[in-house]
This record gives C-alpha cells, sequence and structure tokens, in this order.
C-alpha cells in the first residue's frame, strides 16, 4: 500500500510539473511572436545573445540546485531528520547566493569585454547588465523550488514557474514596445527587463508560500542522529550532484554563447566573400543586397538565436515532458538488479521519445517557411536555418532521455563526459566549418547537428555494450523514419495541391499538418510500429 502512494505521488508530481513546464513553454513561445513584431530580427540578435550568455551562468549557479537539494532533503524525510533538512536548505542558499552574487557582479562589470571584446556587438553591453541581478534572484528561486521538491511538493514550483513566464511575456512586450521610440538596441534592452521582472515575480509567490506553510513544520521528527556531520559535508555532496548535472544539462546553451561569439567574428567576412562572389542573394535574409554586411550578419544571428531555438525547443520540451515520468522507476529497477524491467523501461522511454520526435522533425522540415510566415508575418525570414537542422530534434531527443537515464542509473559522470566530447567536437566543427563562406549559418547549425550526433550514440553505446542491455535500436528509429518519409510525401503534396486551389495558405497548412498527423497515426498501425494497446498509455502521458 505504502510503495503504491509513493507511486502514486511521483506521478501526481511529474504531471504537475509537466503541466506547468507545458504552459510555461507555450507561453514563452507565443510571446515571441510580438517580440519579433516589435524588434525584429536586428532586435532578436542582441536579445537573443545576452539571454543565451545569462543562461548560462544562470547554470553555474542554478541548473543542479533544485535536484541537488531534492534529494539531500528526500533523504533527511526518509530518515526523518527534519532538521537536516532546515541545515541543508540554509547551506543551499548561503553558497547558492555566494556564487550567483558573484556571478551577478561579474556580468555587470564584464559586461563591456564580453559584448566588445567577445561578441563584437556593443549593443550587448546594457542588456547584460540589465540581466545581471537576475541571476541572484533565479539562483535564490532555484534553491526553494528544490526544497519543495525534495518535500514532495510540486505545486508552489509549478505556479511560481507560470507566473514568471506570465511577467515575463507581458513586461518584456510592454518595455520592448515603449522602448521601440528610442531605437532597436534600446528596446531590446528593455525587453530583458521582463526577464528579471518575471523571475522576481516567482520568487515573491514562492516566499509567500514558504512562509505560509512550510512542509518540514507538518513532519514530525523520528531521528535525532544528524545525518549530515557538518556543512562541509553537505556541500561537497551538493557539489558530486550539481557539477555532472550542471555540464549535461548546459550543453545547448553553452553551444549557443560558442555558436554567438564566433558568428559574431565569422559571419561578416563570410558576407562580404559572398557579396564580391555575387552571392549575396543566397543569404537567407529578405533583401540582402540592399543591406550592409552587418545588417545582414546581424539579422542571420537573430534568427538563429530566437526563432529557430523557438521552433526547434518545443518539440523537444513537450516529449521530454511526456516521457520523463518514467525515468524516477529506471532507479529503482537499477537499484533491484531487475535487468529485464530494466530494459523495457529504457526501451519504452526511447520509443516514446523517437516516435514524437521523427515526425516532428521531418513536419518541420518540410512546413518550417510556411509555419514562418504563418507565425512572424511581419519578419518570415528564417524558414531556410530550420529546414536545415530540424534533423537535429531525433538526436538532441536520444541524447536527453539517454542522460536522463544514466544519470537514474547513478552514472551521472557518464554523460557529463559524453557532454564535455560533444562541445569539443562542436568548437572544432566551427572552426573548421565558419572558414567556408558559402555556409555561413548553416556552418553553426550543422555543428550542432553532429555534436549531438555525437552525444547520442556515445550515451546510446554505452547503455548497450558497456551496461550491456538489449536495446533493438534498428526498431526504435526504422519504423518511425518509414512513416515519417510517408507521412512528409503524402503531407507536402496535399499543400502544394491545396495552395493551388484555394489562396488561404494559413488555412492550408494547418489542414496539411492535421493530415500529417492522421498519415502518421495509420501507417504507423498499419506497420504494427503503433498498436491499440499503445493508445491508453499515450493518452495518460498526454
Amino acid at each position: 500500500m505504502t510503495t503504491s502512494i509513493k507511486s502514486t505521488g511521483i506521478i501526481k508530481g511529474a504531471l504537475i510539473l509537466g503541466i506547468a513546464m507545458f504552459l510555461s513553454k507555450i507561453i514563452g513561445f507565443l510571446y515571441r511572436i510580438p517580440m519579433t513584431s516589435i524588434l525584429g530580427d536586428t532586435g532578436n540578435a542582441i536579445y537573443g545573445v545576452a539571454f543565451n550568455i545569462y543562461v548560462v551562468l544562470l547554470g553555474v549557479s542554478a541548473i543542479g540546485i533544485p535536484g541537488g537539494i531534492s534529494k539531500l532533503v528526500a533523504e533527511c524525510l526518509a530518515k526523518g531528520t527534519m532538521q537536516d533538512a532546515k541545515k541543508v536548505f540554509r547551506v543551499a542558499l548561503f553558497y547558492t547566493g555566494a556564487v550567483s552574487g558573484l556571478l551577478s557582479l561579474g556580468l555587470f562589470v564584464g559586461a563591456e569585454f564580453i559584448a566588445v571584446q567577445l561578441n563584437g556587438m556593443e549593443e550587448l553591453i546594457l542588456p547584460l547588465r540589465i540581466l545581471s541581478p537576475t541571476i541572484f534572484i533565479a539562483s535564490l528561486m532555484a534553491v526553494v523550488r528544490g526544497y519543495f521538491q525534495g518535500m514532495n511538493t510540486m505545486l508552489p514550483t509549478a505556479i511560481s514557474q507560470v507566473v514568471e513566464q506570465l511577467f515575463n511575456a507581458l513586461f518584456s512586450v510592454v518595455l520592448a514596445t515603449y522602448f521601440i521610440q528610442y531605437g532597436v538596441a534600446i528596446a531590446a534592452a528593455g525587453s530583458t527587463i521582463g526577464t528579471g521582472i518575471g523571475a522576481l515575480c516567482g520568487f515573491i509567490i514562492l516566499i509567500l508560500l514558504y512562509k505560509k506553510n512550510d512542509p518540514t513544520n507538518q513532519i514530525p521528527i523520528t531521528s535525532t542522529k544528524p545525518l549530515f556531520k557538518s556543512r562541509r559535508e553537505i556541500i561537497y555532496k551538493l557539489l558530486s550532484i550539481i557539477i555532472p548535472m550542471v555540464i549535461t544539462t548546459s550543453i545547448f546553451s553553452i553551444f549557443s554563447v560558442i555558436d554567438a561569439s564566433m558568428l559574431s567574428n565569422k559571419l561578416p567576412s563570410a558576407v562580404d566573400y559572398l557579396r564580391a562572389s555575387g552571392l549575396v542573394e543566397t543569404i537567407p535574409v529578405s533583401g540582402a543586397a540592399a543591406l550592409s554586411t552587418m545588417e545582414i550578419a546581424t539579422s542571420l544571428i537573430g534568427q538563429y538565436t530566437t526563432k529557430y531555438f523557438t521552433l526547434i525547443n518545443i518539440p523537444i520540451s513537450l516529449i521530454l515532458i511526456v516521457s520523463v515520468s518514467a525515468i524516477p522507476s529506471i532507479s529503482k529497477s537499477y537499484a533491484l538488479g531487475d535487468r529485464n524491467g530494466l530494459t523495457d523501461k529504457i526501451s519504452q522511454i526511447l520509443r516514446i521519445g523517437l516516435l514524437l520526435s521523427i515526425p516532428a522533425s521531418f513536419g518541420l522540415m518540410i512546413f518550417a517557411k510556411p509555419i514562418m510566415y504563418f507565425m512572424f508575418t511581419t519578419h518570415p525570414d528564417g524558414g531556410e536555418l530550420v529546414m536545415h537542422g530540424a534533423l537535429t530534434i531525433i538526436f538532441i531527443t536520444t541524447a536527453q532521455l539517454s542522460s536522463s537515464i544514466l544519470q537514474g542509473m547513478g552514472k551521472q559522470y557518464v554523460p557529463t563526459l559524453f557532454a564535455i566530447i560533444a562541445l569539443s567536437v562542436k568548437f572544432i566543427l566551427n572552426s573548421i566549418l565558419l572558414c567556408i563562406p558559402t555556409l555561413h549559418i548553416y556552418s553553426v547549425i550543422y555543428s550542432t547537428l553532429i555534436a549531438y550526433m555525437v552525444f547520442a550514440l556515445l550515451c546510446v553505446y554505452y547503455l548497450k555494450y558497456k551496461v550491456g542491455l538489449n536495446l533493438h535500436l534498428g526498431s526504435l528509429y526504422l519504423y518511425p523514419l518509414l512513416c515519417s518519409i510517408i507521412m512528409s510525401i503524402l503531407g507536402l503534396s496535399s499543400f502544394y495541391i491545396l495552395n493551388n486551389l484555394f489562396n488561404f495558405p494559413n488555412i492550408n497548412l494547418i489542414l496539411s499538418i492535421a493530415l500529417c498527423i492522421l498519415i502518421y497515426g495509420l501507417s504507423g498501425f498499419l506497420s504494427g510500429m503503433l498498436k491499440v494497446e499503445d493508445l491508453p498509455h499515450f493518452g495518460k502521458k498526454i
């Protein structure tokens, strides 16, 4: 009976966080539409590069904090030493406050160096300085979220996530609209204030919930024996959990910062070469021939850092929400030595991820341009980038799911090592491909694709050959791939036919996407990839 209650609690907690993450992603996706109308690709470049730098620095102080604290607090909860749970909370607050405070100060003081010397964009100075205090606020918020999660109370985290994103979206749009009269650079800087306001509002909500209902006050102390001998031991345990998670989880953000810095330095010379060769019109920027080199380069960076990442991240986020609820059971099967159960669960997680990521990848590839026109009517550039990078979704999904599986098995340093290898591959490929002017912005898209392919292959290889799991990888990939190809051919054909018959491109797009979903489902059932018994499972997950 106890096990059943705990399992129900885990599922309920995953559901609450999943819904909150889904709402946050949708809000974050929707507000980029008016932001692009206000800022254009030039303003998006300033905002996107500044935000990516902020995310990487925030990751150093906060990404692994909720997971680390929740793990230690959960241990205290299991042992009945609530006094230790409070001690973990206070130590984590002090440590995180000190680290994030130094990072905030460093970003404020070093904004000019980062903007001008590393990225060649003087316009970044103001947004970086505006974002610097947000690192401190968001890091402390991560501590409180981890504390609540360790107490198996997910609602405060969920509420604060939605509140944070709502206020971020509202104030980013309002302030960008107000400041656009002073120029695109000032408007982009103004929009970053919304990020800080959103974090502050989310933090205030958490503090109010903590003061009203501290979970430790409702749980009896059943043991007076300290679980941790000293503060140093708590910090050591926290760091042993956090450091691998930071490196593994931050890889996408680090990729973005590497790309932005290298593009700022290399892209203008590539544009100049293409202009001199009479190939400037091949660059995916509207009216490129009439624009200056820096205007073209900035537009490309804006497309990449905002539109491209926005569209690529949506299916990845949803796929991980659908699949992640099964990952906690990996730890249990591994601890019990249940290899058959472990193999079945891992195969199920990968199968769900691939069943969704492969058609999403193909769908974005074939409909990238019309989706851009549908979403960003005033600034529709960027579809070509999504077309070239859509396959990355498959490898990001495989890499993130398999690395989470390894972490669930207590092998967190394995994906960390693989992440470092992938980062090295990314940097080397960027250095080589950016020297080929005809690739220009596509160089960083291809290098990201290959780096994630390396990351995914290493993780899957380790699971299959080092852990010794009997994973049928051929069938996991082959059937969704074949069904996605059929879906793409018929879906794209229907889109062209509808466009020739009716001059309603947006409606035609929606109808064609709906047809793609139907075709993929039917071909899945006919091929045996999907089974009737899968429907209740998918229904519960979704």
